[in-house]
């Protein structure tokens, strides 16, 4: 089914509609927590909190780019890479999203493989048929 045919219950859109509302929730949650608590730090806090944010950052790159290696390395989409470097995701999440790419992209190779034209040089039935009889077509 093409995705522009693709159509949506009530109950699919409320879901989808909760969903992300939820994950809007969260993130505006962690901002908020966030903000409250470097309200509360010192000066000295609020630098080894950044050099912290810094190093997860490095750490993040890191993982990133061992994650594309090992991806490119067992011939799978490099779109998987942020699904399996996004560790504050829940882990269903994580594991629907991966399914969802691994379908794609076989799915892909799939149509890649059929694709092609008509074999050359191949013979039809009467050139089978006259084989079978032993004629000698010419």
């Amino acid at each position: 089914m093409d995705e522009m045919d693709r159509t949506f219950t009530q109950e699919d859109v409320d879901r989808i509609v909760t969903e992300r509302l939820q994950r809007e929730r969260k993130g505006y949650e962690k901002q908020l927590e966030k903000a409250m608590q470097e309200a509360a730090m010192t000066e000295q806090d609020r630098l080894e909190a950044k050099l912290k944010e810094r190093e997860d950052a490095v750490k993040n790159g890191e993982a990133r780019l061992a994650a594309a290696a090992l991806l490119k390395d067992k011939g799978l989409p490099m779109t998987l890479v942020d699904t399996l470097t996004k560790a504050d995701a829940p882990l269903d999440e994580r594991v629907d999203a991966i399914d969802s790419l691994v379908r794609e992209h076989v799915a892909q190779l799939v149509t890649e493989k059929l694709k092609g034209g008509t074999p050359k040089g191949t013979a039809t039935d009467e050139d089978a048929i006259a084989k079978a009889f032993g004629v000698k077509r010419g």
